[in-house]
């Protein structure tokens, strides 16, 4: 669930020394919350940011508090009964993903997508935790917005690596997928060839 891998990156965040990571690669938003959108024409993805903040909790042993704030471009429309079916509808989600509700260990702020701002994310992880972009998405408006001291750049997101681990359902779904491409393949291009033996 969206809430499991979102403790498993808070642990991945921490350990690489930071308080907080922006997100704003969309497949990593897809994936990370088990979300799918519209907002590009033939792409099952949405337009987004997110910060997620990880911190441990208040007692020594407690577990690790993960947070994250979704900026969503589905909700900068100037329809309020659309904004507002939008949050219900990714409310809903949210908490059959385990991660709707402020009351949990994890949880999902939603957000305008217009009100996304960088340096947020340095206000949200106190006066001196570092800000995790990854190098290869980060834009340079994200990472001018925050100062030098307060910014960490790696080359892989921590999604990347939770989103290449894969279980046994997960491989054999991909070695089924890549056997039916397989024999499409070969179809298309013994048509192709017949058709070229019969000059059309």
């Amino acid at each position: 669930s969206s809430r499991v891998i979102s403790g498993h990156l808070g642990t991945k965040v921490c350990e690489a020394g930071c308080s907080a990571l922006i997100l704003n690669a969309l497949d990593q938003l897809c994936w990370l919350f088990n979300l799918r959108g519209s907002d590009i024409e033939c792409n099952p993805v949405f337009l987004g940011y997110a910060v997620l903040t990880a911190s441990p909790g208040e007692e020594e042993g407690a577990p690790l508090v993960t947070r994250a704030r979704l900026f969503l471009r589905a909700l900068d429309e100037e329809d309020e009964a659309s904004n507002a079916a939008t949050v219900r509808t990714v409310r809903r989600h949210l908490d059959s993903e385990g991660c709707g509700s402020e009351g949990g260990a994890a949880f999902v702020e939603l957000a305008a997508y217009s009100s996304f701002g960088a340096d947020e994310a340095a206000l949200r992880c106190g006066a001196d935790g570092l800000v995790m972009l990854e190098r290869g998405t980060t834009t340079m408006a994200m990472a001018a917005a925050l100062p030098d001291a307060r910014r960490r750049l790696v080359d892989t997101s921590p999604v990347e690596a939770l989103k290449a681990r894969k279980n046994e359902a997960e491989v054999a779904g991909l070695v089924s997928a890549g056997r039916k491409d397989a024999a499409a393949l070969c179809s298309y291009f013994a048509w192709l060839e017949a058709q070229m033996v019969a000059g059309e």
